[in-house]
């Protein structure tokens, strides 16, 4: 948010002296009658992803009037789908030791903060099974994306023996492509195109941005 800037005014009312001779009228306080909560709807204009059930780290970087200067805001997000409709749960929460003093470090330095791979790890330390090993596998990406190949095929190893989301076996499948082993990958993409027989509708049309990435994938290895 550019041009980004507060302005706080301050009224301040000055009473005269009451009158002596008048003396003061009685009051009777009433308390507010208690409403129900406002219920909030958002509006969505366009088509929004089709993956967005699960729990996100939501990272904001707001920039300020000062070019370069930024403020980041956190914000763990949780997303169901209900009577059609997404539904979205924001959870206050602590950022993990080590995580929250990167993150206070920034914004005292009026630099973005940007999670990385050790953020996810604190994640995974602290539980392993976190989201059905969603975490794990995401780290697991996450080596995989930053060239550490050796970390990421020991972490999608133990993944993949508990875990077969679709979004875990396509990064698997992904990171076998990198990593030249392109056989395994094909193997693992089959993986994935039968998972998606064995689920019910509803959860093929979540899923299905996760297919569509397997078949391109797949094609890609193809002409390889």
């Amino acid at each position: 948010m550019r041009g980004f800037a507060a302005v706080c005014w301050v009224a301040i009312l000055l009473l005269g002296p009451a009158r002596a001779e008048e003396p003061e009228a009685a009051t009777t306080t009433t308390a507010p009658a208690v409403s129900a909560p406002v219920p909030q709807e958002t509006v969505v204009l366009g088509t929004p992803p089709e993956d967005l059930v699960g729990r996100w780290l939501v990272v904001s970087w707001i920039e300020l009037s000062e070019k370069g200067r930024f403020v980041t805001a956190v914000f763990p997000w949780e997303i169901v789908r209900r009577d059609g409709k997404l539904e979205l749960t924001v959870r206050f929460v602590n950022l993990p030791p080590g995580s929250k003093e990167a993150f206070d470090r920034a914004n005292a330095e009026h630099s973005p903060w940007k999670p990385s791979p050790a953020d996810l790890e604190r994640v995974v330390a602290a539980d392993r099974k976190f989201d059905y090993y969603r975490a794990a596998g995401l780290l697991a990406d996450a080596y995989a994306r930053t060239g550490q190949l050796e970390r990421a095929d020991q972490l999608f190893a133990e993944v993949t023996q508990i875990s077969t989301t679709p979004e875990t076996l396509y990064n698997y499948a992904s990171f076998l492509k990198t990593a030249n082993r392109g056989e395994e990958a094909r193997e693992w993409l089959q993986k994935l195109e039968a998972k998606k027989r064995t689920l019910p509708r509803y959860m093929q049309r979540r899923e299905r941005p996760w297919f569509r990435k397997g078949k391109a994938l797949l094609k890609e290895l193809a002409s390889a």
